[in-house]
C-alpha cells in the first residue's frame, strides 16, 4: 500500500478541520499514522491507538434538498444532468413554453425583421403599423409607456 505520505497527511488534516484544529500532540501523531499508512510494513493497532489520538472527523452539515421547490422544467434538467452525470443518453430538457409577454415580443421581433430593409430600416404600412402598436400594447401591457419613452 505504498503512498506519499504527505498526501496522506493532506488528507488526515483536511477531513478533520485543517492543521489548525490539531494540537501539537495530535499534529505529531498525525504525522506518525500517514508515515505508517503509507508504509507496507503498517500494523494495525498502532494505527488504531494513533487515530483515537486525531480530533474528529469534521461532517459538513448540509440543509435537505426539497425538490418540491423546483418547478417541474427544473426537474426535468435536473433529471438530465443527473442522467448525464451517470453517463447515460438522454435528450435535453424541452424549454418552457413562453409566457405572454415573452410570446408577443418575440412576435414583435419576429415582425419587425421581416419589415426591416437592406438598409436596416424599418417601413411600416399602416397595417404593419397597427400589428407593430397592438404587438408592443400586449408587450408592454401593465407598463405605464409615458415613463418608459416619455408619451404624454
Amino acid at each position: 500500500m505504498a503512498s506519499d505520505p504527505n498526501q496522506i497527511l493532506s488528507v488526515l488534516l483536511s477531513e478533520r478541520g485543517g492543521s489548525g484544529a490539531f494540537d501539537v500532540v495530535q499534529l505529531a501523531a498525525a504525522r506518525q499514522l500517514a508515515g505508517l499508512l503509507a508504509s507496507d510494513a503498517a500494523v494495525g493497532n498502532g494505527i488504531a491507538a494513533l487515530v483515537q489520538l486525531l480530533p474528529p472527523v469534521v461532517r459538513e452539515k448540509t440543509e435537505p434538498v426539497n425538490l418540491e421547490r423546483l418547478s417541474d422544467h427544473e426537474l426535468d434538467v435536473l433529471e438530465h444532468l443527473v442522467a448525464k452525470g451517470q453517463g447515460k443518453e438522454t435528450a435535453a430538457p424541452v424549454e418552457p413554453p413562453p409566457s405572454r409577454r415573452e410570446a408577443h415580443a418575440l412576435e414583435l421581433a419576429r415582425v419587425l425583421d421581416g419589415l426591416e430593409g437592406d438598409d436596416g430600416e424599418v417601413r411600416l404600412s399602416t397595417a404593419d403599423e397597427r400589428n407593430v402598436r397592438n404587438l408592443l400594447s400586449l408587450t408592454c401591457r401593465g407598463l405605464v409607456l409615458r415613463h418608459l419613452f416619455g408619451i404624454e
